[in-house]
């Protein structure tokens, strides 16, 4: 459970603004009836909709200058802050592969563990009632949050065996957003755990780029040759056909993975330009000169970003250099204008939904996409034979009163508006699920 302590509430408005972003874009009514902001660039390029996944990694790189930087640096124990790193690496990693285990469903399991669940979590209500008896309403919330923590683990042992249940390794995909959330997580800390100064930080970081440079343009691929950046020829994609196979790739392709092997290299850049910029908070006291840095330093990548544009391009699915620089740029910007906004002119007010997002980011992130699996999962018996219980619920509810792209926009807005619920009754209870 986290803390409110010592957060920085731009931050987690930002952090919201990009939850919101990611369930917006992930769940339309139709993939067919998309506005073309809310879609993904072809290929070259970007959209409003290339910025989430990039601005979500810069700022847990901005977070682990408040927190593991800062761990490091006040001399904690080696062996902790390693346990700490691992465990977050690990249960990030198995969530991931957890949501992408769902293929197909035992009704019957589901209702079990469903059952199961349920039985436990009225078991710690009864038994935390009896032995606190609630004297006051902080003691009540305290109790009520010590029962969903101890429910939580259970919870998540629930869905990995309904997954496990169903899990074919033979077709199962291997890369995905929380994975690659886990992997530059681990990659980052340890470079900050082992190469305290910043200079060899930076040298490392260029040996990435580096590495992503030469596998990009050096290496051969069969029937395409060297340096070719399309969707069929790119050796990002031969890397991840030939270590994973096609059938741990992405299944909307089978050519390559978006969240692939070598793709990741520059995402860990993306991490490591939040970590600097979170940097200017330990270094920098005024308000006014954190906000100069940022706008400062952002419209720097930003214009760099736009310059490496033209050598190699700006591409979300390839994760480029000038990608991973442009959208860090950007992203500045974002945290610099979010930031003058709330803790200088105390504009407050309408973050906080996204506040109460960003305090739960990952477990709602992963919550919204379990809730997705289940409902395309379930089938109903129709009329017309058997539909799944979201098309139903889109279908009936959203597109017998509007056309097509609204009705598709609408549904999308609907789940934003349940899991801002979801986050707000989290909020209210004090309920903060550190992943």
């Amino acid at each position: 459970m986290g803390s409110l302590k010592q957060r920085l509430t731009s931050l987690d408005a930002f952090r919201g603004l990009t939850i919101v972003g990611m369930i917006l874009i992930n769940n339309p009514g139709s993939w067919s009836y998309i506005y073309a902001p809310l879609r993904h660039a072809e290929w070259n390029g970007q959209t409003p909709t290339d910025w989430v996944f990039p601005f979500f990694l810069f700022i847990m790189g901005v977070a682990m200058a408040l927190s593991l930087r800062v761990r490091i640096e006040s001399g904690q124990n080696r062996a902790v802050v390693w346990l700490k790193i691992l465990k977050r690496t690990i249960l990030l990693f198995a969530l991931g592969l957890a949501l992408s285990a769902f293929r197909t469903y035992s009704v019957s399991l589901v209702r079990f563990i469903i059952i199961f669940l349920c039985l436990f979590v009225l078991g710690v209500a009864v038994w935390l009632y009896l032995r606190f008896r609630f004297e006051d309403s902080e003691q009540r919330n305290a109790a009520v949050r010590r029962m969903l923590n101890g429910a939580l683990p259970f919870v998540i042992i629930g869905v990995i065996l309904a997954g496990c249940y169903s899990f074919n390794f033979a077709t199962a995909r291997i890369p995905g957003v929380l994975q690659r959330i886990a992997v530059c997580y681990l990659v980052v800390s340890a470079v900050l755990v082992l190469f305290p100064r910043l200079r060899d930080q930076w040298l490392l970081m260029g040996g990435l780029i580096l590495a992503y440079l030469l596998i990009m343009y050096g290496l051969d691929v069969p029937g395409h040759g060297r340096g070719v950046l399309t969707p069929e020829g790119h050796a990002s994609g031969y890397i991840d056909r030939l270590v994973l196979g096609e059938n741990h790739i992405w299944r909307g392709s089978k050519i390559y993975d978006p969240e692939g092997l070598v793709s990741t290299l520059p995402a860990i850049l993306s991490v490591f330009l939040g970590l600097q910029f979170g940097g200017v908070i330990i270094r920098f006291k005024s308000h006014q000169d954190r906000v100069f840095q940022w706008l400062l330093w952002g419209s720097i990548l930003l214009i760099t970003g736009i310059l490496l544009d033209y050598v190699i391009p700006i591409n979300k699915q390839l994760w480029t250099p000038s990608y991973s620089i442009f959208m860090a740029g950007l992203a500045g910007l974002f945290l610099g204008i979010i930031y003058w906004l709330i803790e200088i002119k105390e504009w407050k007010k309408w973050s906080t939904p996204f506040i109460m997002l960003g305090m739960n980011p990952l477990i709602i992130f992963w919550m919204s996409g379990f809730m997705v699996r289940n409902l395309i999962l379930v089938k109903i018996a129709t009329g017309d034979g058997e539909s799944s219980v979201w098309s139903l619920i889109y279908t009936r509810g959203f597109t017998t009163w509007l056309p097509d792209y609204p009705s598709s926009l609408a549904f999308a807005l609907a789940n934003v508006a349940f899991w801002l619920l979801v986050a707000w009754g989290m909020y209210r209870w004090r309920w903060f699920v550190k992943i």
